[in-house]
């Protein structure tokens, strides 16, 4: 069928033979509208080649007004991807962010709430040198879905009279993580509904308005939540293995709420080189809010 009207939304990720594929369902005359989503590219070096042809022929239309974050979630996320996660270029990131408020590159926001948040918890994991490989793997999922019950269930107890459980989303880094066959196991021990979008068949159906979604780090652009809970944040390791920019999936987990954003962090984990950039970019935000 063709249409009169096509949008080809983050087409920042599309490769050309995509593009041209949107383009055959569009009518002689019709309008053919693309949105690119920048900061937002994981999976290839930049625009197709088709892009660049209709960013050359338009004249683009930019939206410099957010209604999906506060805007000290988008300025968390901001200064992330801007300083490609170093500590030591988090200022002027952060400056770079403040100049462009009021110009055409700036960015209005509808609603202010917090900053992102880190929450310590502690999974008092023995040691995996007294144990088998695979009993210690049993036993530290364990120990994490009982953390995570209890991080579940705070969140779920922040949401207001007029949210539901759909409300909360959960954020892991992968579907077969460690994390996430955790977070399952905690949802469970809960009695708490939940819809997994881990699972590929799963992302085209209607969530039920009693379910947490659960879902990974890769497939999270596109979904928003009024209050986003993060678990295995500092594995950041795994992005690079994957050949994604450390920064812009940084940029996309963290500016996945509406309202509110907890990053749960292990005990051991605070070391680590990404809960180190987290800590300080926040204690910078936070006195220049």
């Amino acid at each position: 069928p063709t249409y009169d009207t096509v949008l080809l939304d983050e087409a920042q990720d599309l490769k050309d033979w995509q593009i041209r594929l949107a383009e055959l369902h569009l009518k002689d005359g019709g309008t053919f509208a693309v949105a690119i989503g920048t900061g937002q590219e994981l999976y290839q070096g930049g625009l197709a080649e088709r892009l660049k042809d209709f960013v050359e022929e338009i004249e683009p239309t930019p939206l410099p007004r957010n209604f999906r974050n506060t805007k000290e979630t988008f300025q968390t996320a901001f200064v992330a991807k801007e300083s490609k996660l170093d500590p030591t270029d988090i200022g002027r990131a952060a400056r770079h962010f403040r100049d462009m408020q009021g110009t055409p590159k700036g960015v209005s926001f509808q609603r202010n709430g917090p900053f992102p948040a880190l929450k310590p918890f502690d999974t008092e994991a023995p040691s995996s040198k007294a144990r088998p490989g695979g009993i210690f793997v049993e036993e530290e999922k364990e120990r994490l879905a009982t953390a995570y019950s209890r991080l579940i269930e705070e969140e779920l107890e922040q949401l207001t009279e007029d949210e539901q459980p759909v409300d909360l989303l959960v954020l892991v880094p992968g579907s077969k993580s460690l994390e996430a066959d955790a977070a399952r196991m905690a949802l469970t021990e809960i009695d708490q509904e939940y819809f997994d979008l881990t699972e590929k068949n799963a992302r085209r159906a209607v969530v039920p308005s009693t379910a947490v979604r659960l879902c990974t780090f890769h497939s999270s652009r596109g979904i928003e939540g009024s209050r986003v809970l993060i678990l295995g944040f500092a594995q950041f390791e795994r992005w690079e293995r994957m050949g994604i920019a450390r920064e812009q999936l940084a940029y996309v987990i963290l500016s996945r709420s509406v309202f509110e954003t907890t990053i749960a962090v292990r005990s051991d984990e605070w070391d680590s080189e990404l809960i180190a950039f987290m800590q300080k970019a926040l204690e910078y935000l936070q006195p220049n809010q």
